[in-house]
């Protein structure tokens, strides 16, 4: 249907599946574009005159951006908003990756959120990801805001060293007997390949606006680790722990997200989280 899709972060976690299903497409990193660069942003895109955008560029690392704020607003907001612009004045969709981070405020939360629900952000990188979101929804009228949570996949996070919560738990196993996760935060845990082909699907659509991708079902993170190890065969203890009250940045407790809205849109919903870690484990397992 697009004959000519920009992947912007095309080397990322996410943005490595996204060329993987738009065979078409064309990858830019951030050597070729600075999307905080308005100028230079917009000059890149209009030479390349795409029909699609897909923008998983930004900061995502929770830690990193409550350390550097100005510089997560500057990715994640303005960002976002510079490529809004671009988009508009070329009359071409753009797809704005987002966060399930932009809630966690309830504390006392216990059931999904959909995209029905109000946000309610608690850290920086939550807030930024959501003025981003307010950015591209005001400024892109043809518009894809697709907020995800806990992604893992074959290429790993940039932000984190090319690791991811998969990754990491299984390097951890290689050199300890025992491992401490924490059990009261909750995600729902999502395959990159599984986003990236879904997304296909809803761009497809031509039905703008926002919407959850993320595997069905939420775990603890760990639960999620016990499922890891499960799956792989590993044999470790896994103590569950509290979240450490005196770290700084403040962490979003309960985020886990309902794709009601891809369901309403007619696309089959993702599977349930652990049969997509099952899945993606066996069929990873040796590059793991």
């Amino acid at each position: 249907m697009y004959d000519k899709v920009v992947v912007i972060g095309s080397n990322g976690l996410v943005g490595s599946e996204l060329m993987r299903v738009f065979t078409n497409a064309k990858g830019l990193v951030h050597s070729e574009i600075s999307i905080e660069d308005f100028a230079g942003a917009r000059q890149v895109l209009k030479a390349i005159h795409p029909d699609l955008i897909l923008n998983t560029a930004g900061l995502n690392n929770t830690d990193v951006c409550e350390q550097r704020p100005a510089e997560s607003f500057e990715l994640n907001a303005l960002g976002a908003k510079n490529l809004a612009l671009v988009a508009e004045e070329l009359q071409v969709p753009l797809v704005q990756f987002s966060t399930d981070y932009v809630f966690g405020g309830d504390s006392r939360r216990r059931t999904p959120y959909t995209e029905r629900d109000l946000p309610h952000p608690v850290n920086v990188c939550g807030i930024s990801k959501l003025a981003g979101e307010y950015f591209v929804s005001s400024y892109c009228e043809r518009h894809y805001i697709i907020r995800t949570s806990a992604v893992y996949g074959p290429t790993g996070s940039r932000a984190k060293g090319g690791r991811d919560f998969v990754k990491t738990m299984l390097s951890l196993s290689q050199n300890r007997e025992k491992i401490n996760v924490v059990d009261d935060q909750f995600v729902s845990p999502t395959c990159a390949i599984d986003l990236a082909k879904k997304v296909k699907e809803l761009v497809n659509t031509e039905r703008y606006g926002t919407y959850h991708i993320a595997g069905s079902g939420v775990c603890s993170w760990y639960t999620f680790a016990k499922a890891i190890f499960a799956c792989r065969g590993i044999h470790i203890q896994v103590n569950p722990v509290r979240t450490d009250p005196d770290v700084r940045l403040k962490r979003a407790f309960y985020t886990g997200l309902r794709n009601k809205e891809i369901v309403d849109a007619g696309l089959k919903d993702l599977e349930h989280w652990r049969l997509c870690l099952e899945r993606f484990i066996r069929e990873h397992s040796p590059n793991y």
